[in-house]
């Protein structure tokens, strides 16, 4: 993959995710994915967790690991042979791309990986690229315009578990 200074490096595969079971009282951080995924990271970056609510801290867990590297089900439109595991910025799109080096070296502007850390990026606090990153996650995730918190849930869980 060439190195391009514009490029988010992708997170460890190798981590363990634990899932917790839903809870109608941690909607709001399900709620959160979408509208406001920075303050969710800023939330797991200032340490949160409470002895009195150590499932708040699981969920928050479970959240930001499982939106850190999102596993797509569908074909490189490049090469139509792999999965995708990145997005590139192709004029005003987003176009989804796999790692083969014919596939990526397409991608002047830098290959993203399929992760909401890429929201707080430089080049999509734009809320137009904001929308499309949001809209490309959600076409991922199978998930509609305005998903509930529980289908975020199971989505994100179905996703992990892919």
């Amino acid at each position: 993959m060439k190195n391009n200074s514009r490029s988010v490096q992708p997170p460890a595969d190798n981590r363990k995710i634990s899932i917790p079971p839903y809870s109608p009282s941690h909607s709001d951080l399900y709620s959160l994915v979408f509208c406001n995924f920075p303050a969710l990271m800023r939330k797991a970056g200032n340490g949160f967790s409470s002895k009195n609510e150590p499932d708040r801290s699981e969920h928050l867990n479970f959240i930001i690991q499982s939106c850190s590297n999102l596993s797509a089900q569908i074909a490189c439109p490049c090469c139509h042979k792999n999965m995708v595991k990145y997005f590139r910025v192709k004029g005003d799109h987003l176009v989804p791309c796999c790692s083969n080096p014919k596939c990526s070296s397409r991608c002047s502007n830098g290959l993203y990986p399929l992760s909401f850390e890429v929201l707080g990026h430089q080049d999509f606090q734009e809320s137009d690229k904001q929308k499309q990153l949001k809209q490309l996650f959600k076409n991922l995730l199978g998930l509609p315009e305005n998903p509930e918190p529980e289908k975020i849930y199971y989505a994100l869980k179905k996703n992990v578990l892919a």
